[in-house]
């Protein structure tokens, strides 16, 4: 054995590396043109007339009361557009509807913090 280099072959009976063998749990992409583009296949806003009209109202119900929720759509926008980071966007969805059910200050403070990203947002565009 004094002429071999490298590392041993295996023996028939050794079970196979995990890494040589494509598993099924890869990601599979996309071969070629859909039809669609990338835009239509990763859309997540719904029409903008629509959301325009749903921010405005979000903001007049904010803006009026600092301590009121805005809406899922509103929230999701925010996120999709990097305004609000996304542990203030699952704090603030999981937070209740209602003011005197929000116990803890966190839950305060993540409500008037992301208001406030609203309202400067609405503000200054």
């Amino acid at each position: 054995m004094a002429g071999q280099v490298g590392r041993p072959r295996k023996s028939s009976g050794e079970p196979k590396s995990p890494y040589t063998k494509r598993s099924s749990t890869q990601p599979q992409y996309l071969n070629g043109f859909t039809g669609r583009s990338t835009e239509q296949i990763f859309r997540v806003s719904p029409d903008p007339k629509i959301l325009i009209g749903k921010i405005e109202d979000d903001y007049r119900l904010i803006s009026k009361d600092k301590t009121k929720k805005m809406s899922a759509i509103t929230l999701k926008y925010l996120r999709d557009h990097r305004i609000i980071k996304a542990e203030q966007y699952v704090l603030y969805s999981q937070i209740s509807e209602r003011p005197e059910e929000r116990t803890m200050a966190i839950e305060k403070n993540v409500i008037e913090w992301v208001n406030s990203k609203l309202i400067g947002l609405y503000e200054n565009s």
